[in-house]
């Protein structure tokens, strides 16, 4: 087992996937400005394109 980008990546490419979502949970004191470290990796390791979803909570600024 490698790690979960490169596992997510090539999940995506076995199956001919269009497209790739993951989700940016926002933890961390500048969350918001940034994407996530396992979030990025995908993105620079995918052939298709990659949507970041975020977490609902971090955009309402309420607790988790």
């Amino acid at each position: 087992v490698g790690s979960a980008p490169a596992e997510i990546v090539g999940a995506a490419q076995a199956r001919g996937a269009d497209l790739i979502v993951v989700a940016r949970h926002g933890r961390g004191t500048h969350a918001r400005a940034r994407i996530g470290s396992a979030a990025q990796k995908v993105i620079g390791l995918a052939r298709c394109p990659v949507l970041v979803a975020i977490e609902p909570s971090t955009t309402t600024g309420s607790p988790a």
